[in-house]
C-alpha cells in the first residue's frame, strides 16, 4: 500500500500534540485535502491554508474559523456525503478528523466562495433588527407567499432524508463526586478527592485531558504526571469526548458521550452505540468548566482571518499550524502578549500589538519590542479590508488621534477578555455577580447547594491560585463526605503565566468610522452594535427583550463569545453599568446534541 505523504502548506515542521506520520485524507466542499491524527477539521483546514468556511446566517457574509471549541459561531458544517445520513450544524472546531471524513459548508449557494444570496448584505440597511416583525405582518393572507421565500434563504443546514442507522444508548452513572472539566483545576480536584477513596467521575468534552494547558507546552510535564497518578486510581472514572449539556434542578447532570464519532466509517461497529446519554446524580458536583475568550466590536470585525487569541495559540501549540504569514494582535488585556510570544517562538511574524489600553504593563511592552514587535498602546481599529480574507487594517489613536495608520496582515488575533463558563451554574439559577477585576460575570459564591465552582469558571484567572483553591475545595468535599482529609502533594507546578489584567473595551467606535459600518457582536446571527442601539431606541429595556428582538445569543453558540459584549454595548449606550442592565439566562443544552442521543433506544 502506498504511503500517504502529507502536503500541508501551513503545517509547522515540529511541535503540537499531533501525529504527523498518520496522514488522513478528507473532503471539504467536494475537494480532497490531508490532515493528521490529532487534528480537528478546523485545524486541518487551517493547515491547508483555508480560512473561508461558511456564510453568515442573515447577510451571507464570508466567515472563517474564529475559535477552537464549543464557542465557535462561524465554522458550522454539514457532515456526511450521503443525503440520507447528513448531519447539519457540526462545529468544525469540535469535529475530530478521521480518514475519509466528508463535510461541506452551510448557508451558501451555489458555493461558499460565490454565494448568490450575498446581495442581502448590500441591502442590509433595509433589514435591521426586527424588520421581519414589521414587514411580514400584512396582509395576513400573504404569509404563505412570504414563508416560501424566507425558508429558501433562512435556516442552517439540511436535515437528512433517511432513517438514522446508528445505535444510541441511555445509562445511569453513580459516584460521590462528579467533576465537569478536566483542565488543571479539574485534574487537581479529581486527584484530591480520588485519594480519599470516594468514587469520582471526571468528564471532559475534548479528546485529551488538560483544558487550556493543551495550548501551553511549558506545562506538558505537569499534565503528564498528574494524568499518570489519576490513571492509577481505580475509584476514578474518566469519560473523554463527553459533554455535560444540562444541570437539572434536582442536581442531576445529563452527559452526552461520543463513543464512535471520531472513528472512520468502516471502523464503526454497528453493535456499539454511536453516542450514550448519561444521567448522573452525585452527592457533589464540581464545575471546572474554565472560561471562554471573547472578541471586541469594531468596524468589519467578522472577516475570515480574524480569530481569538486563545484559538491562534492553540492552533500553533497544540496542532502545529501556522495560522498566517503576518499576524496583528488586538487586545485589552495581558493575554494578547502571550499569544504574540507564542507566535514569535514558532517563527510566525507578528507585526504589531494594538493595545486599547493607554498604559499597559511596561515589562510586557518592552519584551515584545525586544522581539521586534511594534506595540501601539491606546489605539483603536476603525476599519478592516479584504473580502474573503483579511488583508489589512486601519487604526487611529483613540484619544486625540487625527492620522490613520494602515497595517497589512492576513490574521488578526483578538482578545477582549474572558467569560467564566457559568452556563451549567445558571441552569439551576446559581447566583452570579459582575466582577470588575475580570470584566465578566462569575458565581457569587464558590459553592451553592452541593455544587462547587473552581478555577476560571469561578473567576480565578491565575493558574497556581486556581489549583491551590481546587485542592482546598476538594478537601472540604472530603469532610462533607465524612472521609479523612488527604495530604495532597501535587506534581510541581511552575506558574509561568502572565498576571491577568484587563481594561474593558466593548465597542471601538470612533468619530471617523464610516457611516455604513457594521461592528458585529453576535457573528452567527449577524447582530451588530447598531441593532442593539436600535432596540434601545425602540424602547426595549429588559435584556431578555433585547435578546429576542435582535436574536442576540440565540444561535448554536448560545452567545458564548457575544453576550457579554452585547451587555457592554447596551450599558454604554444607556449610560448605566452592566450589572444594572442585567444578564440573559443561559438555558440547556450547553451545546447542541443529536436527536438520536436524546431518543436513545426508544425508537419506532
Amino acid at each position: 500500500m502506498k504511503k500517504k505523504m502529507l502536503s500541508n502548506s501551513f503545517r509547522l515542521d515540529t511541535g503540537g500534540l499531533i501525529d504527523r506520520k498518520s496522514v488522513y485524507n478528507f473532503y471539504f466542499n467536494g475537494k480532497a485535502y490531508q490532515g493528521v491524527a490529532g487534528d480537528t477539521l478546523a485545524s486541518a483546514l487551517l493547515a491547508n491554508g483555508i480560512h473561508l468556511v461558511g456564510r453568515s446566517f442573515k447577510y451571507h457574509r464570508p466567515r472563517g474559523i474564529f475559535s477552537c471549541g464549543a464557542e465557535e459561531p462561524n465554522a458550522i458544517v454539514q457532515l456526511g456525503s450521503d443525503s440520507s445520513q447528513w448531519e447539519p450544524n457540526i462545529k468544525a472546531t469540535q469535529l475530530e478528523l478521521y480518514d475519509g471524513l466528508s463535510t461541506r459548508s452551510q448557508n451558501s449557494w451555489p458555493s461558499v466562495r460565490y454565494d448568490l444570496n450575498a446581495w442581502i448584505d448590500k441591502l442590509s440597511r433595509f433589514f435591521p433588527a426586527g424588520f421581519y416583525y414589521k414587514t411580514f405582518m400584512w396582509p395576513k393572507q400573504a404569509w404563505i407567499f412570504y414563508e416560501y421565500f424566507i425558508r429558501q434563504i433562512a435556516g442552517m443546514g439540511i436535515a437528512p432524508n433517511g432513517n438514522d442507522r446508528n445505535k444510541y444508548e441511555f445509562s445511569y452513572g453513580h459516584c460521590e463526586v462528579l467533576i465537569i472539566g478536566a483542565g488543571p483545576t479539574g485534574l487537581a480536584m479529581a486527584l484530591t478527592v480520588g485519594m480519599t477513596g470516594a468514587r469520582v467521575l471526571l468528564v471532559d468534552e475534548q479528546a485529551e485531558l488538560g483544558g487550556h494547558l493543551l495550548r501551553k507546552p511549558a506545562y506538558s510535564s505537569w499534565l503528564r504526571e498528574i494524568k499518570k497518578l489519576l490513571l492509577q486510581m481505580k475509584n476514578v472514572q474518566i469519560l473523554k469526548r463527553t459533554t455535560a449539556f444540562s444541570l437539572a434542578a434536582s442536581d442531576s447532570v445529563n452527559l452526552c458521550e461520543r463513543i464512535t464519532d471520531h472513528l472512520p466509517l468502516w471502523e464503526r461497529n454497528p453493535n456499539i452505540p454511536r453516542q450514550r446519554v448519561w444521567q448522573v446524580r452525585p452527592k457533589y458536583i464540581v464545575l471546572a468548566t474554565g472560561a471562554i475568550e471573547r472578541h471586541i466590536a469594531f468596524n468589519a470585525n467578522d472577516r475570515p482571518g480574524i480569530m481569538l487569541c486563545s484559538a491562534v495559540s492553540e492552533y500553533v501549540n497544540r496542532y502545529g499550524v501556522k495560522v498566517g504569514q503576518e499576524v496583528i494582535i488586538l487586545t485589552n488585556n495581558s493575554t494578547g502578549y502571550e499569544t504574540a510570544y507564542d507566535l514569535n517562538k514558532s517563527g510566525i511574524f507578528v507585526s504589531a500589538i494594538i493595545d486599547t489600553r493607554t498604559s499597559p504593563n511596561k515589562i510586557l511592552m518592552d519584551h515584545a519590542r525586544k522581539l521586534g514587535i511594534k506595540v501601539m498602546p491606546g489605539y483603536n481599529i476603525v476599519a478592516t479590508y479584504g473580502r474573503k480574507r483579511i488583508k489589512s487594517i486601519k487604526v487611529i489613536r483613540a484619544y486625540g488621534g487625527k492620522e490613520f495608520t494602515h497595517l497589512s496582515c492576513d490574521v488578526l488575533a483578538v482578545s477582549g477578555g474572558f467569560n467564566p463558563t457559568i452556563h451549567l451554574w445558571s441552569h439551576i439559577n446559581g447566583p452570579v455577580f459582575y466582577d470588575d477585576d475580570i470584566s465578566a460575570y462569575r458565581p457569587r459564591n464558590q459553592s451553592y447547594r452541593n455544587i462547587t465552582s473552581i478555577g476560571r469558571c469561578n473567576g480565578t484567572m491565575e493558574l497556581s491560585t486556581g489549583v491551590e483553591a481546587s485542592v482546598s475545595a476538594g478537601q472540604k468535599i472530603a469532610i462533607g463526605l465524612g472521609l479523612a482529609v488527604p495530604e495532597i502533594v501535587l506534581p510541581f507546578l511552575h506558574n509561568i503565566d502572565l498576571p491577568f489584567s484587563i481594561e474593558p473595551a466593548w465597542n471601538l467606535k470612533h468619530k471617523n468610522t464610516i457611516a455604513n459600518s457594521k461592528a458585529f457582536v453576535d457573528y452567527q446571527n449577524d447582530v451588530t452594535t447598531k441593532d442593539l442601539e436600535l432596540a434601545l431606541t425602540e424602547g426595549y429595556q429588559s435584556v431578555e427583550h433585547v435578546k429576542r428582538y435582535t436574536t442576540l445569543g440565540m444561535g448554536t453558540d448560545q452567545g458564548k463569545t457575544g453576550n457579554i459584549i452585547g451587555l457592554g454595548v447596551l450599558a454604554g449606550e444607556s449610560g448605566i453599568g452592566i450589572p444594572e442592565f442585567g444578564l440573559t439566562t443561559y438555558r440547556p443544552p450547553y451545546s447542541p446534541i443529536t436527536f438520536g442521543s436524546i431518543a436513545g433506544a426508544e425508537v419506532g
